[in-house]
């Protein structure tokens, strides 16, 4: 006998879905999530966050997912047992050194950190900054000038007040080159990805290299760096608390508030639609 959910697959954002607004867990989640992958379904994330920042808030990712999680906003797919990383891709290190440089003679007082090798490093310290080195101990920060980072670089995240980031996002969209994206992930951080690593393109990633024919992907989360992978899923989703852009996504599927159970929630529907969402 088929088990009911092995045509599924449920990836999840982290911040706003799966943790409450004070970044716990909720247990409805974690119940759902094992009765889901009992009845065959595959669950995982999509986060902006790195390994340990992932870690801090959900201490046991690696025994919720059974496929590889979507890490830092979609620059590569990581086995959360093993760590190993697959599919990486990294900014264009000097057309982002001119850009990152052009920022900051037009908005001095911008804090910014680079994500490398599962680290974070910042040319200089704003407020902000400051702020996350006291508090991010996983992080492992360096400060040192651009030019002495190690090239391989993730993705860009700007860190300071939504009033200051928006002269940012303007500055964005006139200079941008088309090998970036930009993108909020929280109204006090503005993300600079490439465009090949995006939540969307492992999206696509995952379903290409599924070996079930037949199986269907539902997307979950509330903010504008996922809107990309919604776009990309068979079945996008996002929470009651999700931005207004989500919303207006064709088809989307509402479930419940991130802290009331956004997870369990969806699973609850998938259950109850399964005919629906098998076609």
């Amino acid at each position: 006998m088929r088990n009911k959910f092995e045509n599924f697959i449920i990836v999840s954002d982290i911040d706003g879905t799966f943790i409450d607004d004070q970044s716990k867990m909720v247990d409805r989640n974690l119940e759902a999530i094992k009765y889901f992958k009992q009845n065959g379904g595959q669950f995982t994330f999509a986060t902006g966050r790195i390994y340990g920042s992932l870690h801090a808030v959900v201490p046991n990712a690696k025994d919720l997912c059974n496929l590889p999680a979507i890490m830092c906003n979609g620059s590569y797919r990581m086995d959360l047992k093993s760590r190993e990383k697959f599919d990486e891709v990294f900014l264009d290190y000097e057309k982002s050194i001119k850009l990152f440089y052009a920022i900051k003679e037009n908005i001095p007082d911008v804090g910014v950190r680079i994500i490398i090798n599962e680290r974070y490093a910042t040319p200089f310290l704003t407020p902000e900054i400051a702020w996350e080195m006291e508090h991010f101990h996983w992080a492992g920060y360096m400060v040192m000038p651009f030019e002495e980072m190690p090239k391989l670089w993730n993705k860009a995240v700007y860190v300071a007040k939504n009033e200051k980031l928006q002269q940012v996002r303007e500055f964005l969209d006139r200079n941008l080159d088309e090998a970036f994206i930009t993108c909020f992930s929280d109204s006090t951080l503005l993300e600079i990805q490439p465009a090949n690593g995006t939540k969307g393109t492992k999206l696509s990633a995952i379903k290409q290299q599924s070996k079930n024919e037949a199986v269907k992907i539902f997307a979950i989360g509330d903010h504008e760096n996922d809107i990309n992978m919604l776009q990309a899923a068979d079945y996008p989703v996002t929470p009651k608390n999700g931005i207004a852009k989500l919303k207006e996504i064709p088809n989307i599927i509402h479930v419940c508030s991130n802290n009331e159970g956004a997870i369990a929630g969806l699973v609850e529907e998938i259950d109850k639609n399964l005919n629906l969402y098998q076609v």
